[in-house]
């Protein structure tokens, strides 16, 4: 079927079955909306005004609703965003901001800069994320932000968002403030280079990371509540157990925090052969390993003629494969275990 004739398909059905669709929770009403702003289905303009103007209703559908009549152009948008603006919600008037940096940026702008400073941790992220889009013209909200965290004023669950923000901005001089302040870090602590991922991240975005990214695949060797490998550490409640800074070091810096009976041991055998992997068990003949592939290894202890301790098992370069922000998910994802 030609795209154009699907997407009119589509257009059709939502149109015909609207009414009921927008009835069947919150869930759905977030599908429909979004969908109908992709199709551009004029006709759910009066919905989403209905939607948007329950102040009881459920939150996101509701930022959903305005994000979507700015998608459709609703008459008298600008009237209803600046309703927004002063929504309790906290959801809605992080998407009236958004909506306001693309139509009226200079009045975003203050906006967006008192919102780095409010009491609420999504809203003084997006604030920076949204001030990060908007690229030049925010360059002096940014810099101060900036300024603040090369001072130490800034949250630490804010302290990512104020350096991604930052490094959108091409001046040389917010360039020069972001290396003048990652060099002013001590070189000798791996950990120092991640500070700023111990707290502020997504704990439904890391779980995402740790069962489905393929490039980590942390379930391969670690198990939560059934689900997992078991060469590493069990972790379903490794929250109440480990404290953000050992978790952090254990994904950017393993060898730095191997987990006890977790050690990996090198053996050496007398026909020329090597094995390495996590001891399982170990009688005074036998030695039974756990390789990295999962399969368990049994050597006995006669033919052995070097026994030593290895690395972690767990993969030094693991962060090459991961930014800063799903370092930060990861460790929001298992500080949340217990």
């Amino acid at each position: 079927i030609p795209c154009s004739n699907l997407s009119f398909s589509l257009s059709m059905a939502l149109e015909e079955y609207l009414p009921g669709l927008l009835s069947g929770g919150p869930k759905l009403t977030q599908s429909v909306i979004d969908a109908a702003a992709a199709l551009n289905v004029t006709e759910i303009k009066p919905s989403l005004l209905e939607i948007f103007g329950h102040q009881t209703g459920d939150v996101k559908s509701r930022a959903d609703a305005l994000r979507a009549m700015a998608a459709l152009n609703v008459a008298g948008l600008e009237k209803q965003v600046q309703t927004a603006m002063l929504d309790p919600a906290t959801q809605v008037r992080i998407a009236a901001r958004e909506i306001l940096s693309r139509t009226k940026p200079q009045q975003a702008l203050q906006s967006l800069e008192v919102a780095t400073t409010s009491q609420h941790l999504p809203e003084r992220q997006a604030a920076l994320a949204t001030l990060g889009q908007m690229g030049p013209p925010a360059e002096s909200a940014i810099v101060k932000n900036l300024q603040s965290l090369v001072a130490g004023k800034t949250p630490i669950d804010t302290q990512l968002d104020v350096l991604m923000a930052a490094e959108k901005i091409g001046s040389a001089s917010t360039r020069q403030l972001l290396n003048d302040y990652r060099k002013s870090k001590p070189t000798n602590d791996p950990l120092a280079q991640f500070s700023e991922c111990l707290e502020g991240g997504n704990a439904l975005r890391g779980k995402a990371i740790f069962f489905e990214k393929t490039a980590v695949y942390c379930m391969r060797c670690h198990r939560i509540e059934a689900r997992g490998g078991q060469v590493g550490p069990e972790l379903s409640s490794i929250g109440k157990e480990k404290d953000r800074k050992y978790l952090l070091q254990a994904i950017v810096d393993p060898n730095g925090a191997i987990a006890k009976n977790f050690e990996t041991v090198l053996v050496a055998t007398d026909d020329g052969l090597t094995y390495s992997g996590i001891l399982q068990t170990e009688t005074d003949d036998q030695l039974v390993l756990m390789t990295p592939e999962s399969k368990t290894v049994t050597i006995e202890k006669k033919t052995i003629e070097q026994r030593g301790r290895g690395i972690s098992s767990m993969p030094a370069d693991l962060i090459k494969n991961l930014s800063a922000s799903e370092i930060r998910d990861l460790v929001e994802f298992l500080s949340s275990l217990n």
